[in-house]
Protein backbone atom coordinates (compact mmCIF):
# COMPACT_ATOMS: atom_id res chain seq x y z
CA UNK A 1 0.00 0.00 0.00
CA UNK A 2 0.79 3.85 -0.90
CA UNK A 3 -0.51 6.76 -0.04
CA UNK A 4 -0.20 9.08 -3.70
CA UNK A 5 -2.11 11.83 -3.22
CA UNK A 6 -4.54 13.78 -0.44
CA UNK A 7 -6.94 16.54 -0.01
CA UNK A 8 -7.83 19.09 2.64
CA UNK A 9 -10.92 21.11 3.07
CA UNK A 10 -11.51 23.68 6.24
CA UNK A 11 -9.36 22.43 8.50
CA UNK A 12 -7.53 25.42 9.92
CA UNK A 13 -6.06 28.06 7.44
CA UNK A 14 -6.66 25.32 5.02
CA UNK A 15 -10.15 26.24 3.11
CA UNK A 16 -11.40 24.84 -0.19
CA UNK A 17 -9.79 22.09 -1.42
CA UNK A 18 -6.07 21.82 -0.98
CA UNK A 19 -4.69 18.71 -2.58
CA UNK A 20 -1.50 17.93 -3.74
CA UNK A 21 0.83 14.34 -4.64
CA UNK A 22 3.51 12.22 -2.55
CA UNK A 23 6.03 11.68 -4.40
CA UNK A 24 6.51 8.07 -3.95
CA UNK A 25 10.28 6.93 -2.85
CA UNK A 26 11.10 10.71 -2.94
CA UNK A 27 9.10 12.51 -0.54
CA UNK A 28 8.00 16.29 -0.30
CA UNK A 29 9.35 19.19 0.84
CA UNK A 30 6.97 21.94 1.99
CA UNK A 31 8.08 25.75 1.93
CA UNK A 32 6.90 28.92 2.95
CA UNK A 33 7.26 31.98 5.15
CA UNK A 34 6.14 31.31 8.84
CA UNK A 35 2.54 31.20 9.59
CA UNK A 36 1.70 29.76 5.90
CA UNK A 37 0.17 26.76 6.89
CA UNK A 38 3.10 24.33 6.66
CA UNK A 39 2.32 22.85 9.87
CA UNK A 40 -1.38 22.24 9.37
CA UNK A 41 -0.43 20.46 5.95
CA UNK A 42 1.58 17.82 8.27
CA UNK A 43 -1.20 17.50 10.71
CA UNK A 44 -3.64 17.36 8.28
CA UNK A 45 -1.79 14.35 7.07
CA UNK A 46 -1.77 12.25 10.68
CA UNK A 47 -5.71 14.22 11.31
CA UNK A 48 -6.35 11.42 8.95
CA UNK A 49 -5.43 8.75 10.67
CA UNK A 50 -7.13 10.00 13.70
CA UNK A 51 -9.06 7.18 13.48
CA UNK A 52 -12.74 6.57 14.55
CA UNK A 53 -12.34 7.68 19.06
CA UNK A 54 -10.63 11.16 17.56
CA UNK A 55 -6.94 10.13 19.29
CA UNK A 56 -5.49 13.21 18.06
CA UNK A 57 -8.19 15.70 19.98
CA UNK A 58 -9.89 17.45 16.46
CA UNK A 59 -12.06 20.16 18.12
CA UNK A 60 -14.54 22.12 15.66
CA UNK A 61 -14.08 25.50 17.51
CA UNK A 62 -10.39 25.13 17.61
CA UNK A 63 -9.74 23.33 13.89
CA UNK A 64 -12.89 24.49 11.95
CA UNK A 65 -11.62 27.43 9.45
CA UNK A 66 -13.45 31.00 11.26
CA UNK A 67 -16.07 31.66 9.26
CA UNK A 68 -16.97 28.37 7.83
CA UNK A 69 -20.27 27.96 9.28
CA UNK A 70 -21.99 24.78 9.12
CA UNK A 71 -18.88 23.57 6.77
CA UNK A 72 -17.16 20.17 8.08
CA UNK A 73 -13.19 19.43 7.78
CA UNK A 74 -12.29 16.76 5.47
CA UNK A 75 -9.73 14.94 4.25
CA UNK A 76 -9.26 12.35 1.52
CA UNK A 77 -6.52 10.10 0.86
CA UNK A 78 -5.53 7.98 -2.30
CA UNK A 79 -4.23 4.95 -1.98
CA UNK A 80 -2.39 2.54 -4.44
CA UNK A 81 -3.30 -1.51 -3.06
CA UNK A 82 -0.31 -3.50 -4.33
CA UNK A 83 -1.16 -7.32 -5.78
CA UNK A 84 -0.25 -9.25 -3.13
CA UNK A 85 -3.08 -7.29 -0.61
CA UNK A 86 -6.27 -9.49 -0.75
CA UNK A 87 -7.71 -8.94 2.18
CA UNK A 88 -8.56 -5.23 1.40
CA UNK A 89 -9.12 -6.20 -2.32
CA UNK A 90 -11.65 -9.09 -1.50
CA UNK A 91 -13.52 -5.84 1.74
CA UNK A 92 -13.34 -3.28 -2.04
CA UNK A 93 -15.08 -6.25 -4.33
CA UNK A 94 -17.64 -6.55 -1.64
CA UNK A 95 -18.28 -3.23 -1.13
CA UNK A 96 -18.61 -2.61 -4.86
CA UNK A 97 -21.40 -5.44 -4.64
CA UNK A 98 -23.54 -3.97 -2.43
CA UNK A 99 -23.22 -0.07 -4.49
CA UNK A 100 -26.69 0.02 -6.00
CA UNK A 101 -26.87 1.65 -9.97
CA UNK A 102 -22.63 2.19 -8.93
CA UNK A 103 -21.89 4.59 -11.84
CA UNK A 104 -17.75 4.20 -11.36
CA UNK A 105 -15.63 1.47 -12.92
CA UNK A 106 -14.27 -0.91 -10.05
CA UNK A 107 -10.59 -0.20 -9.74
CA UNK A 108 -8.77 -2.43 -6.89
CA UNK A 109 -5.60 -1.00 -7.24
CA UNK A 110 -6.58 2.03 -6.48
CA UNK A 111 -8.99 3.89 -3.89
CA UNK A 112 -9.67 7.12 -2.55
CA UNK A 113 -10.92 6.82 1.35
CA UNK A 114 -12.96 10.14 2.85
CA UNK A 115 -12.61 11.27 6.64
CA UNK A 116 -15.49 13.73 7.38
CA UNK A 117 -15.71 15.52 11.05
CA UNK A 118 -19.18 15.96 11.26
CA UNK A 119 -20.57 18.75 13.38
CA UNK A 120 -20.80 16.78 15.97
CA UNK A 121 -16.45 16.59 16.21
CA UNK A 122 -16.71 13.41 15.28
CA UNK A 123 -14.66 11.49 12.41
CA UNK A 124 -16.45 9.48 10.03
CA UNK A 125 -15.14 7.49 7.24
CA UNK A 126 -16.22 6.97 3.75
CA UNK A 127 -15.52 5.35 0.26
CA UNK A 128 -17.67 6.54 -2.70
CA UNK A 129 -19.76 9.04 -1.54
CA UNK A 130 -21.45 10.40 -4.41
CA UNK A 131 -22.46 6.59 -5.32
CA UNK A 132 -25.70 5.53 -4.45
CA UNK A 133 -25.73 3.11 -1.34
CA UNK A 134 -28.13 0.59 0.20
CA UNK A 135 -30.47 2.64 2.56
CA UNK A 136 -32.14 0.31 5.11
CA UNK A 137 -32.10 -3.01 6.36
CA UNK A 138 -29.46 -5.75 6.17
CA UNK A 139 -27.72 -4.79 3.39
CA UNK A 140 -26.97 -1.06 4.44
CA UNK A 141 -25.77 -2.76 7.97
CA UNK A 142 -23.61 -5.41 6.09
CA UNK A 143 -22.22 -1.77 4.03
CA UNK A 144 -21.16 0.15 6.69
CA UNK A 145 -19.56 -2.93 8.04
CA UNK A 146 -17.72 -3.55 5.25
CA UNK A 147 -16.82 0.08 5.19
CA UNK A 148 -15.23 -0.11 8.63
CA UNK A 149 -13.31 -3.25 7.92
CA UNK A 150 -12.17 -1.39 5.21
CA UNK A 151 -10.52 1.31 6.84
CA UNK A 152 -9.72 -0.25 9.97
CA UNK A 153 -7.39 -2.15 7.91
CA UNK A 154 -5.96 0.99 6.08
CA UNK A 155 -5.70 2.44 9.90
CA UNK A 156 -3.59 -0.41 11.34
CA UNK A 157 -1.93 -0.94 8.34
CA UNK A 158 -0.41 3.07 8.46
CA UNK A 159 2.34 3.94 11.06
CA UNK A 160 2.28 7.92 10.97
CA UNK A 161 4.84 9.75 12.87
CA UNK A 162 4.76 13.22 13.91
CA UNK A 163 8.14 14.95 14.26
CA UNK A 164 7.41 18.49 15.94
CA UNK A 165 10.19 20.88 15.84
CA UNK A 166 9.32 21.63 19.19
CA UNK A 167 10.17 17.77 20.49
CA UNK A 168 13.62 17.71 21.94
CA UNK A 169 15.99 14.82 21.34
CA UNK A 170 15.11 13.30 24.95
CA UNK A 171 11.66 13.44 23.95
CA UNK A 172 12.01 12.10 20.33
CA UNK A 173 14.41 8.97 21.81
CA UNK A 174 11.85 7.88 25.13
CA UNK A 175 8.52 8.76 22.86
CA UNK A 176 9.06 7.15 19.32
CA UNK A 177 12.28 4.90 19.43
CA UNK A 178 12.54 3.90 23.01
CA UNK A 179 9.39 1.93 22.59
CA UNK A 180 9.95 0.34 19.77
CA UNK A 181 13.72 -0.91 20.54
CA UNK A 182 11.77 -2.31 23.87
CA UNK A 183 9.04 -4.50 21.95
CA UNK A 184 11.74 -5.89 19.31
CA UNK A 185 14.36 -6.64 22.16
CA UNK A 186 11.35 -8.38 24.08
CA UNK A 187 10.50 -10.05 21.16
CA UNK A 188 13.86 -11.15 21.00
CA UNK A 189 14.02 -12.47 24.92
CA UNK A 190 10.58 -14.02 24.60
CA UNK A 191 11.86 -17.74 24.43
CA UNK A 192 12.94 -17.06 27.75
CA UNK A 193 10.23 -16.49 29.47
CA UNK A 194 9.69 -19.78 31.18
CA UNK A 195 12.92 -19.35 32.67
CA UNK A 196 11.99 -15.77 34.24
CA UNK A 197 8.70 -17.20 35.42
CA UNK A 198 10.71 -20.15 37.34
CA UNK A 199 13.17 -17.76 38.50
CA UNK A 200 10.62 -15.56 40.02
CA UNK A 201 8.59 -18.50 41.64
CA UNK A 202 11.80 -20.15 43.24
CA UNK A 203 12.05 -16.73 44.80
CA UNK A 204 8.44 -16.35 46.12
CA UNK A 205 9.42 -19.66 47.45
CA UNK A 206 12.33 -18.39 49.36
CA UNK A 207 10.37 -15.36 50.67
CA UNK A 208 6.69 -18.05 51.53
CA UNK A 209 9.35 -19.86 53.39
CA UNK A 210 10.85 -17.35 55.29
CA UNK A 211 7.16 -16.08 55.79
CA UNK A 212 6.43 -19.65 57.84
CA UNK A 213 9.55 -19.26 60.01
CA UNK A 214 8.29 -15.94 61.57
CA UNK A 215 5.28 -17.99 61.88
CA UNK A 216 3.31 -15.79 58.88
CA UNK A 217 2.03 -18.66 57.08
CA UNK A 218 -1.62 -17.21 56.30
CA UNK A 219 0.59 -14.39 54.07
CA UNK A 220 1.96 -15.97 50.62
CA UNK A 221 4.22 -13.43 48.21
CA UNK A 222 4.42 -13.74 44.33
CA UNK A 223 6.87 -12.54 42.07
CA UNK A 224 5.40 -12.77 38.35
CA UNK A 225 6.16 -10.99 35.02
CA UNK A 226 4.45 -7.43 35.03
CA UNK A 227 1.06 -8.19 33.10
CA UNK A 228 2.38 -11.21 31.74
CA UNK A 229 4.41 -9.04 29.60
CA UNK A 230 8.19 -9.13 28.58
CA UNK A 231 8.07 -6.14 27.67
CA UNK A 232 7.10 -4.62 30.83
CA UNK A 233 10.50 -5.86 32.36
CA UNK A 234 12.54 -3.55 30.22
CA UNK A 235 12.73 -0.49 31.60
CA UNK A 236 14.84 1.29 28.83
CA UNK A 237 18.72 1.26 27.05
CA UNK A 238 22.10 3.37 27.35
CA UNK A 239 21.97 5.28 24.10
CA UNK A 240 25.87 6.11 23.39
CA UNK A 241 27.93 7.30 20.79
CA UNK A 242 31.55 6.44 20.34
CA UNK A 243 34.18 9.01 18.91
CA UNK A 244 37.34 10.27 21.15
CA UNK A 245 35.14 8.37 24.04
CA UNK A 246 32.19 6.41 24.43
CA UNK A 247 29.69 8.98 25.85
CA UNK A 248 25.49 9.29 26.01
CA UNK A 249 24.31 10.30 22.71
CA UNK A 250 22.93 13.08 25.09
CA UNK A 251 26.25 14.43 26.53
CA UNK A 252 26.97 15.58 22.95
CA UNK A 253 25.68 18.91 21.35
CA UNK A 254 22.59 19.08 19.61
CA UNK A 255 23.05 19.01 16.54
CA UNK A 256 24.92 15.51 17.00
CA UNK A 257 22.32 14.43 19.26
CA UNK A 258 19.49 15.09 16.62
CA UNK A 259 21.81 13.65 13.54
CA UNK A 260 22.08 10.58 15.73
CA UNK A 261 18.16 10.55 16.61
CA UNK A 262 17.26 10.83 12.81
CA UNK A 263 19.57 8.36 11.91
CA UNK A 264 18.04 5.64 14.27
CA UNK A 265 14.64 6.91 12.51
CA UNK A 266 15.98 4.44 9.57
CA UNK A 267 16.28 1.66 11.65
CA UNK A 268 12.46 2.29 13.06
CA UNK A 269 10.90 2.46 9.65
CA UNK A 270 12.84 -0.95 8.37
CA UNK A 271 11.88 -2.62 11.53
CA UNK A 272 8.04 -1.03 10.91
CA UNK A 273 7.74 -2.07 7.35
CA UNK A 274 9.74 -5.50 8.44
CA UNK A 275 5.76 -5.88 10.44
CA UNK A 276 4.05 -5.27 7.73
CA UNK A 277 3.24 -1.33 8.37
CA UNK A 278 2.93 1.65 6.23
CA UNK A 279 5.31 4.14 7.52
CA UNK A 280 4.65 7.92 6.63
CA UNK A 281 7.28 10.46 8.30
CA UNK A 282 6.06 14.25 9.13
CA UNK A 283 8.85 16.13 9.78
CA UNK A 284 8.69 19.67 10.95
CA UNK A 285 12.16 22.45 10.48
CA UNK A 286 14.61 19.37 10.85
CA UNK A 287 17.39 21.77 10.50
CA UNK A 288 15.97 23.41 13.98
CA UNK A 289 18.62 21.98 16.14
CA UNK A 290 21.14 21.01 13.97
CA UNK A 291 24.58 22.84 12.78
CA UNK A 292 24.87 23.62 9.34
CA UNK A 293 27.85 20.86 9.06
CA UNK A 294 25.50 18.45 9.77
CA UNK A 295 22.46 19.81 6.96
CA UNK A 296 24.10 17.74 3.80
CA UNK A 297 24.13 14.04 6.31
CA UNK A 298 20.51 14.58 7.71
CA UNK A 299 19.44 15.55 4.11
CA UNK A 300 20.70 11.72 2.76
CA UNK A 301 18.77 10.28 6.44
CA UNK A 302 15.73 11.97 4.97
CA UNK A 303 15.95 10.48 1.40
CA UNK A 304 16.94 7.19 2.92
CA UNK A 305 13.60 7.09 4.73
CA UNK A 306 12.05 8.41 1.76
CA UNK A 307 12.97 4.98 0.11
CA UNK A 308 10.82 3.04 2.45
CA UNK A 309 8.33 5.69 3.74
CA UNK A 310 5.67 8.36 2.48
CA UNK A 311 8.04 11.48 4.14
CA UNK A 312 6.79 14.95 4.27
CA UNK A 313 9.18 17.82 5.73
CA UNK A 314 8.79 21.75 6.23
CA UNK A 315 11.50 23.45 6.20
CA UNK A 316 12.94 27.18 6.53
CA UNK A 317 16.46 26.24 5.40
CA UNK A 318 17.99 26.01 1.79
CA UNK A 319 20.36 22.42 2.59
CA UNK A 320 16.70 20.97 2.97
CA UNK A 321 14.73 21.92 -0.54
CA UNK A 322 15.83 19.19 -2.86
CA UNK A 323 16.92 20.15 -5.94
CA UNK A 324 13.87 18.63 -7.98
CA UNK A 325 11.22 21.27 -7.72
CA UNK A 326 7.94 18.50 -8.55
CA UNK A 327 9.16 17.61 -4.84
CA UNK A 328 8.54 20.68 -3.22
CA UNK A 329 5.29 22.57 -2.19
CA UNK A 330 5.21 26.16 -1.64
CA UNK A 331 2.61 27.54 0.83
CA UNK A 332 1.67 30.94 0.98
CA UNK A 333 -1.20 33.09 3.23
CA UNK A 334 -3.75 35.07 1.50
CA UNK A 335 -6.52 37.13 3.42
CA UNK A 336 -6.03 34.31 6.40
CA UNK A 337 -6.26 31.05 4.44
CA UNK A 338 -3.58 29.20 3.21
CA UNK A 339 -2.80 28.49 -0.47
CA UNK A 340 -0.68 26.05 -2.21
CA UNK A 341 2.07 26.34 -5.08
CA UNK A 342 3.93 24.28 -7.11
CA UNK A 343 7.20 24.65 -9.25
CA UNK A 344 8.67 24.25 -12.17
CA UNK A 345 12.36 25.64 -11.14
CA UNK A 346 14.10 25.00 -8.01
CA UNK A 347 14.98 29.21 -8.00
CA UNK A 348 11.06 29.43 -7.84
CA UNK A 349 10.99 27.22 -4.83
CA UNK A 350 13.50 28.70 -2.89
CA UNK A 351 12.76 32.37 -3.36
CA UNK A 352 10.58 32.32 -0.10
CA UNK A 353 13.40 31.07 2.05
CA UNK A 354 16.17 33.37 0.37
CA UNK A 355 13.57 36.41 0.74
CA UNK A 356 13.29 35.49 4.86
CA UNK A 357 17.01 34.18 5.91
CA UNK A 358 20.38 35.58 5.18
CA UNK A 359 22.82 32.78 3.86
CA UNK A 360 26.36 32.56 2.49
CA UNK A 361 25.79 32.93 -1.00
CA UNK A 362 26.94 29.77 -1.71
CA UNK A 363 24.33 28.09 0.30
CA UNK A 364 21.26 29.35 -2.09
CA UNK A 365 21.22 26.78 -4.64
CA UNK A 366 21.84 23.87 -2.54
CA UNK A 367 24.62 22.59 -5.04
CA UNK A 368 25.91 19.26 -4.56
CA UNK A 369 30.00 18.76 -4.09
CA UNK A 370 29.68 18.33 -7.80
CA UNK A 371 27.13 19.83 -10.60
CA UNK A 372 25.61 19.63 -14.06
CA UNK A 373 24.01 22.74 -14.99
CA UNK A 374 21.66 22.38 -17.68
CA UNK A 375 19.55 24.42 -19.99
CA UNK A 376 16.14 22.38 -19.05
CA UNK A 377 14.03 19.70 -17.22
CA UNK A 378 14.17 17.62 -20.53
CA UNK A 379 18.13 17.61 -20.30
CA UNK A 380 17.94 16.89 -16.70
CA UNK A 381 15.76 14.15 -17.31
CA UNK A 382 17.65 12.84 -20.03
CA UNK A 383 21.26 12.93 -17.97
CA UNK A 384 19.68 11.02 -15.20
CA UNK A 385 17.92 8.20 -16.88
CA UNK A 386 21.10 7.83 -19.24
CA UNK A 387 23.37 7.78 -16.59
CA UNK A 388 21.31 5.11 -14.75
CA UNK A 389 21.70 2.98 -18.10
CA UNK A 390 25.44 3.63 -18.58
CA UNK A 391 25.85 2.82 -14.82
CA UNK A 392 24.15 -0.85 -15.66
CA UNK A 393 26.16 -1.36 -18.44
CA UNK A 394 29.67 -0.95 -16.65
CA UNK A 395 30.81 2.08 -18.80
CA UNK A 396 30.53 4.57 -15.74
CA UNK A 397 32.53 2.65 -13.54
CA UNK A 398 34.34 3.96 -10.03
CA UNK A 399 37.47 3.91 -11.70
CA UNK A 400 37.09 5.73 -15.02
CA UNK A 401 34.36 7.78 -13.72
CA UNK A 402 35.04 8.96 -9.68
CA UNK A 403 32.81 11.42 -10.04
CA UNK A 404 29.56 10.83 -12.12
CA UNK A 405 29.25 7.14 -10.42
CA UNK A 406 29.02 8.02 -7.09
CA UNK A 407 26.36 9.71 -5.10
CA UNK A 408 27.36 13.20 -4.59
CA UNK A 409 26.59 15.01 -7.73
CA UNK A 410 23.34 16.88 -8.53
CA UNK A 411 21.71 17.73 -11.88
CA UNK A 412 19.72 21.40 -12.03
CA UNK A 413 18.03 23.11 -14.71
CA UNK A 414 16.88 26.61 -15.12
CA UNK A 415 14.20 26.80 -17.92
CA UNK A 416 16.10 27.28 -20.71
CA UNK A 417 19.14 28.97 -22.18
CA UNK A 418 19.07 32.06 -21.03
CA UNK A 419 17.78 31.40 -17.82
CA UNK A 420 21.00 29.43 -17.76
CA UNK A 421 23.23 32.18 -19.11
CA UNK A 422 21.36 34.55 -16.91
CA UNK A 423 21.85 32.54 -13.78
CA UNK A 424 25.77 32.34 -15.14
CA UNK A 425 26.13 35.77 -15.19
CA UNK A 426 24.46 36.88 -11.94
CA UNK A 427 26.42 33.60 -10.13
CA UNK A 428 29.47 32.42 -12.25
CA UNK A 429 31.79 34.64 -10.55
CA UNK A 430 30.63 33.77 -6.50
CA UNK A 431 30.46 30.56 -7.11
CA UNK A 432 33.50 29.37 -9.10
CA UNK A 433 35.61 29.54 -6.13
CA UNK A 434 34.42 27.14 -3.91
CA UNK A 435 32.07 25.01 -5.64
CA UNK A 436 32.96 22.57 -8.53
CA UNK A 437 30.12 22.84 -11.08
CA UNK A 438 29.85 22.53 -15.10
CA UNK A 439 27.00 23.90 -17.34
CA UNK A 440 25.71 21.99 -20.37
CA UNK A 441 24.30 24.03 -23.28
CA UNK A 442 22.71 22.65 -26.27
CA UNK A 443 24.62 22.98 -29.41
CA UNK A 444 21.31 24.46 -30.92
CA UNK A 445 21.17 28.25 -31.91
CA UNK A 446 20.44 29.08 -28.50
CA UNK A 447 23.10 27.33 -26.72
CA UNK A 448 25.65 28.70 -29.62
CA UNK A 449 24.48 32.23 -28.81
CA UNK A 450 24.67 31.94 -25.18
CA UNK A 451 28.18 30.52 -24.90
CA UNK A 452 29.71 33.09 -26.95
CA UNK A 453 28.13 35.88 -24.71
CA UNK A 454 28.93 34.16 -22.11
CA UNK A 455 32.98 33.93 -23.14
CA UNK A 456 32.93 37.81 -24.09
CA UNK A 457 31.09 39.11 -21.32
CA UNK A 458 33.23 37.26 -18.74
CA UNK A 459 36.06 37.86 -20.88
CA UNK A 460 36.07 41.27 -20.16
CA UNK A 461 35.75 40.45 -16.63
CA UNK A 462 39.35 38.42 -16.72
CA UNK A 463 36.78 35.37 -15.33
CA UNK A 464 37.77 32.09 -16.96
CA UNK A 465 35.04 30.41 -18.89
CA UNK A 466 36.07 27.86 -21.31
CA UNK A 467 34.93 24.88 -23.67
CA UNK A 468 35.66 21.75 -22.15
CA UNK A 469 36.58 23.17 -18.46
CA UNK A 470 33.43 25.06 -17.45
CA UNK A 471 30.68 24.39 -19.86
CA UNK A 472 30.15 21.67 -22.49
CA UNK A 473 28.06 21.75 -25.66
CA UNK A 474 26.23 18.39 -26.62
CA UNK A 475 26.66 18.94 -30.18
CA UNK A 476 26.98 20.78 -33.16
CA UNK A 477 23.92 22.70 -33.95
CA UNK A 478 21.55 20.33 -32.54
CA UNK A 479 20.30 19.99 -28.73
CA UNK A 480 20.61 17.32 -26.65
CA UNK A 481 17.93 15.26 -28.11
CA UNK A 482 20.69 15.08 -30.99
CA UNK A 483 22.57 12.86 -28.67
CA UNK A 484 20.70 9.82 -29.91
CA UNK A 485 21.25 7.94 -33.54
CA UNK A 486 20.88 9.79 -36.58
CA UNK A 487 18.77 6.84 -38.19
CA UNK A 488 16.78 7.14 -35.12
CA UNK A 489 16.04 10.88 -35.24
CA UNK A 490 15.67 10.54 -38.92
CA UNK A 491 13.00 7.51 -38.75
CA UNK A 492 11.00 9.76 -35.81
CA UNK A 493 10.65 12.58 -38.63
CA UNK A 494 9.30 10.84 -41.31
CA UNK A 495 7.04 9.18 -38.77
CA UNK A 496 5.67 12.15 -36.81
CA UNK A 497 7.31 15.52 -38.78
CA UNK A 498 4.86 18.23 -36.79
CA UNK A 499 7.31 17.26 -34.08
CA UNK A 500 9.92 19.41 -35.16
CA UNK A 501 10.34 22.99 -35.22
CA UNK A 502 12.27 22.55 -37.91
CA UNK A 503 14.68 19.39 -39.73
CA UNK A 504 17.04 19.05 -42.34
CA UNK A 505 19.56 16.51 -43.61
CA UNK A 506 21.94 17.05 -46.57
CA UNK A 507 22.26 15.93 -50.25
CA UNK A 508 23.62 12.73 -48.74
CA UNK A 509 21.18 12.42 -46.25
CA UNK A 510 23.51 13.23 -43.18
CA UNK A 511 21.69 15.01 -40.64
CA UNK A 512 22.31 18.62 -40.36
CA UNK A 513 19.82 20.31 -37.74
CA UNK A 514 17.25 19.89 -35.77
CA UNK A 515 14.64 20.81 -32.76
CA UNK A 516 11.61 19.53 -30.94
CA UNK A 517 8.74 21.28 -30.45
CA UNK A 518 8.37 22.06 -26.49
CA UNK A 519 4.87 20.85 -26.36
CA UNK A 520 6.30 16.87 -28.32
CA UNK A 521 9.61 16.67 -25.90
CA UNK A 522 7.96 14.46 -23.85
CA UNK A 523 6.40 12.03 -27.22
CA UNK A 524 10.06 12.09 -28.51
CA UNK A 525 11.56 11.07 -25.57
CA UNK A 526 9.31 8.25 -25.41
CA UNK A 527 9.73 7.24 -28.49
CA UNK A 528 13.65 7.40 -27.75
CA UNK A 529 12.71 5.65 -24.80
CA UNK A 530 11.26 2.73 -26.96
CA UNK A 531 14.16 2.66 -29.43
CA UNK A 532 16.44 2.29 -26.49
CA UNK A 533 14.49 -0.56 -24.82
CA UNK A 534 14.40 -2.32 -27.78
CA UNK A 535 17.86 -2.27 -28.70
CA UNK A 536 20.53 -5.42 -27.71
CA UNK A 537 23.82 -3.51 -27.67
CA UNK A 538 25.04 0.08 -26.54
CA UNK A 539 26.19 1.11 -29.83
CA UNK A 540 23.52 4.08 -29.39
CA UNK A 541 25.30 5.48 -26.43
CA UNK A 542 28.03 7.03 -28.38
CA UNK A 543 27.30 10.34 -28.60
CA UNK A 544 26.54 10.34 -24.75
CA UNK A 545 29.95 8.81 -23.87
CA UNK A 546 31.41 11.65 -25.17
CA UNK A 547 29.42 14.03 -22.97
CA UNK A 548 29.75 12.09 -19.87
CA UNK A 549 33.87 12.18 -20.55
CA UNK A 550 33.52 15.88 -20.96
CA UNK A 551 31.61 16.32 -17.78
CA UNK A 552 33.67 13.73 -15.59
CA UNK A 553 36.83 15.65 -17.00
CA UNK A 554 34.90 19.16 -16.05
CA UNK A 555 34.37 18.66 -12.74
CA UNK A 556 37.66 16.98 -12.14
CA UNK A 557 39.55 20.56 -12.51
CA UNK A 558 41.24 22.02 -9.51
CA UNK A 559 38.56 23.81 -6.93
CA UNK A 560 38.62 27.33 -7.96
CA UNK A 561 40.18 26.88 -11.33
Amino acid sequence: MELVHIRIRNYKTLGADAGYDFAVKSGLTLVGPNNSGKTNLLEAVRLFFTGYNNVFGYERSRDLPFGSGNSQTSVACTFLLNESESQPRTILSEIYDLLESPTIERDFGRVTVYLIITTGGNPSYRLFPNEKKPRNGSPAATYSKKVRDFVTWILEKTVVHYLPSYKSTRELYHDLLLPSIRRHVANQIQSAASEIRNALKAISNDVNQSLEQIELPELEVDFSIPDESIEKLLSGFDFFLRDDNRTSVFHKGMGVQSAAIMTALCWLTQHERGNGKYVVWLIEEPESYLHPRLFHNVRKIIDLLAESAAVVVSTHSLSFVPQRPSMVLGTEKNDGMTTIRTFVKYADATASIRQSIGMRFSDFYNFDLYNVLVEGQTDRDYIEWVTSLLKADGFLTSDRFPILSGPDWSVLDFGGARGLGGFLRATWQLIVPDTMCVAVFDGDNAGKRETRDLQQYFGNKNVPFQANRHFVSVRKDMPIEGLFPDKWIIEIQQEHPGWFEYFSVDASGTLEQMKIRDKNKTSYRNHIKEKVESESNSAWTSRWRDLFMAIESSLSRPTGT
